[in-house]
This record gives C-alpha cells, structure tokens and sequence, in this order.
C-alpha cells in the first residue's frame, strides 16, 4: 500500500503540482499564521475577537472575491484545453473594468451598512467597519491575475505570488501594531498588501500570456453572459460554505460575553489550519478538472488522487492538534487559555470534515455538477437554528457544527458513488 503511494507521488501530476501548490500555501499560511499570533498577543482577548469576527463579516462582503476566481479559473482552463490564447485574452480585458466598478459598489455598500454592523456586534468604534470596506475593495480586485495565473496552470507563479501578498501582510500588520493603531492597523495592512499582491501578479500574468503558443490556435467567441450564469450557482456554493464555517463565530459573538467570544476566536484560528492545509491540493485539482473536462478526458481520476492527499494531510494535521493542544496554543497566544483546550481539539475535527466536504463542492463546480450542491444550500439555516436553540455553553456549540460536518460529508459521500456509477 505505502508502495502504491509513493508511486503515484512520484508518477502523477497531482502528487507533483499539488506539492508545490501545498509548500507555497503551507509557507504562506505560517505568515498568516504568524499574522495572527502577533495580533492575539499583541491585541486583548475583546479586540481579537473584534478583529476575527469583521474577518468573519469581510468573507461575507468580499464573497465574490472567491466567486470570481473560481470562474475565471474554470473558464480559463477551459479555454487552456480548447487551445484559445485569444479567448483568454479577451476574459481577462472583459472582466477587469466589471471588477473594478463592483469593487466600488461592494465597498460602498459596507460603508452604508457600517452603522447597522456596529449595533449588530456590539462594537463602541465605527472605524473598524470603515477600515473593513477598504480590505474588501482591494479583495475583490485581486482575484483577476490569480485567476489567469491559476486556470494556466503556472502554480509555481501563484504560489509565488500569494506568499509575496501573505508575507508583506505580516510586515505591515507588525509596523502598524508598534504605532498603537490596533485593529485599525490590523485591518489596514491586508489590505496594501492586496494591492502589492496586485502589483505582483499583473507582470508574471502578461508574461504568461505571451509564452502561450498552441500548435492549433482556435480563435474562439467568448459569450460574457455564460460567466454571469456560472457566477450565481458558484456565488451560492461558496456563500453556504462560508456560512457553514463562520457562522458559529458571528452567532457565539452575538450570544456570548466578549471575553468568551474572544476565546472561542482565539481556538477556532488554530482550528482553521486544518481547514486550509489542503487548500493547495484543491487549487491543483480544480483547474485540471475543467481543462480535461473541455478536452473530453476522464476527470474522476484527479479527484480521487487529490481526495487521497488531502484526506492523510486532514488526519496528519488533527492528530498534530491532538496530540499537543497546549503547544499548539502556546505558539499562536504565548499564553495558556485553558478555556481554549476543549474548544481547539473540536475545531479540529470539525475543520477537518469540513474541508473534506468542500473537496466534494469544488468537484461539482468544475464540472457543473449543480443538483448535487443542494445539501450545502440547506445546511447553513440549520446550523443557525440549532446554535440559536441549543448555546448554553461554547462546547455544546462546537458539538452540533461537529455533528453537521460530519452528516455533510456522509452526505457528500453516498452523492459521489451516484456521480461515479
């Protein structure tokens, strides 16, 4: 079996690519992770649980920076296996002043909404709101040359580029933070490093662009309404799934004291690293799909390669966290909160199946497999009447989203064995 394994590591393109795509997330989430060591020791437990929970909010604001790249990745790639240079091209132009112009308009809806947040999360400043719309604006941009460099396939390039905009986020965040400005400070530095993430990717992109040379050149029509159509049931997959996974945050800050909300934060922060240690694998496997999907080829075959990587990657990571829960906590708060220990081997687990699940949704995307994303449509009101109902303490919140990720994947499960017969 291990002999297997290290075959198909050494053979397979997903084992190969899916690596470098692992390193260069692995090394950008240790700055993001160091990012959010030096906001829990730098910041008080009440500011933290501030600044993570407008973090939980700017994924909801900034949800079709997700959105976006997925689709253009998908079309991207697709028109990379159909062998169109000049269909790519025209994506790319076509999209930026839409993106730009929705960048404003997001960004100004959060500032309109600031008030009505304040109230909600019983903030005492509305400068943080303020701050939040100008870290969606820039997020909302970037997804455009990451995408172009994604649906390519030059992983290397983006991995490059994405540690470059994790690592100067760090930077920033650390300055601020010596200057007194808090979680203002915190907020700001995301988003100039956006904006150098930018910079970064534009010039690597047209380069790209440049080295394309296909011995059949199909001077493909590019139909912007099939983007738009493809935007909603993506915009609606990933909304629920970033409800599924922060929507406990947002309602433990609406029901509970600050101090436990700012806990709870500081565990489901260590927690989150299972969720996005595989997310270099799903970012190898998502492009391939829709390229080989456009050329006709089997597309079963790289997501069972990438669900087998990402499922030894889950269990590594969770038996880590297990294992040495106080470490792990010592490392990101410098501290030992014990009310934090029961609170992280949960957010191990749950993360874990969640992120096996989200395998299984961005499947389904790449290959327009629409009906099957119906599960995670209805799991979100769920887990929000549940936690409303049942909130007598943090742990007893944390054991029904552990019940519902596992149901989901179950779930997940039993519709793949229906997508493979």
């Amino acid at each position: 079996m291990i002999a297997k394994l290290i075959k198909n590591f050494q053979n397979h393109e997903i084992y190969r690519q899916g690596s470098v795509l692992f390193l260069a997330t692995g090394i950008g989430n240790v700055f993001n992770m160091l990012y959010h060591i030096v906001m829990v020791r730098k910041l008080p437990p009440e500011e933290y649980g501030v600044l993570n929970t407008l973090f939980a909010c700017i994924l909801f604001f900034a949800l079709p920076t997700g959105n976006i790249q997925i689709t253009l990745t998908k079309f991207i790639a697709r028109y990379h296996g159909l062998e169109s240079k000049f269909a790519i091209k025209k994506i790319l132009k076509g999209m930026f002043i839409r993106i730009f112009i929705l960048a404003l308009v997001i960004g100004g809806v959060t500032v309109l909404l600031a008030p009505r947040i304040v109230i909600f999360l019983k903030l005492h400043d509305i400068k943080p709101v303020l701050y939040m719309a100008g870290v969606v604006s820039a997020s909302l941009i970037m997804p455009l040359p990451m995408a172009g460099l994604h649906g390519l396939q030059k992983f290397l390039s983006l991995g490059l580029a994405l540690i470059s905009t994790h690592f100067s986020k760090l930077i920033l965040a650390i300055v601020f933070i010596y200057l007194g400005w808090g979680v203002n400070g915190a907020l700001n530095s995301v988003t100039i490093s956006n904006l150098l993430g930018i910079t970064i990717a534009y010039p690597v992109l047209s380069r790209s662009l440049k080295g394309l040379n296909y011995e059949n050149e199909n001077i493909l029509e590019v139909n912007f309404k099939d983007i738009y159509l493809y935007i909603l049931p993506v915009s609606l997959s990933t909304l629920t799934f970033m409800l599924l996974t922060n929507l406990d945050v947002i309602l433990v800050k609406h029901f509970f004291h600050p101090l436990q909300a700012g806990y709870y934060s500081i565990a489901q922060v260590i927690g989150r690293i299972i969720l996005f240690l595989p997310v270099g694998i799903c970012m190898v496997m998502f492009p391939k799909v829709a390229y080989s999907q456009a050329r006709n080829e089997d597309t079963l075959e790289h997501f069972k390669h990438s669900i087998i990587y990402i499922s030894l990657l889950v269990i590594g990571g969770s038996l880590f966290i297990f294992s040495f829960p106080t470490l792990v906590l010592k490392i990101f708060t410098g501290k030992i909160y014990i009310q934090c220990l029961p609170l992280i081997k949960r957010f191990a687990i749950s993360m874990g199946l969640f992120s096996l699940s989200f395998s299984f949704l961005l499947y389904y995307i790449s290959t327009s497999h629409w009906r099957y994303i119906f599960p995670f449509l209805i799991f979100p009101p769920l887990e929000a009447v549940m936690i409303s109902v049942w909130h007598s303490t943090l742990t007893e919140v944390l054991d029904i989203v552990i019940f519902l990720a596992f149901l989901l994947l179950i779930v997940n499960i039993l519709i793949f064995r229906r997508v493979h017969k």
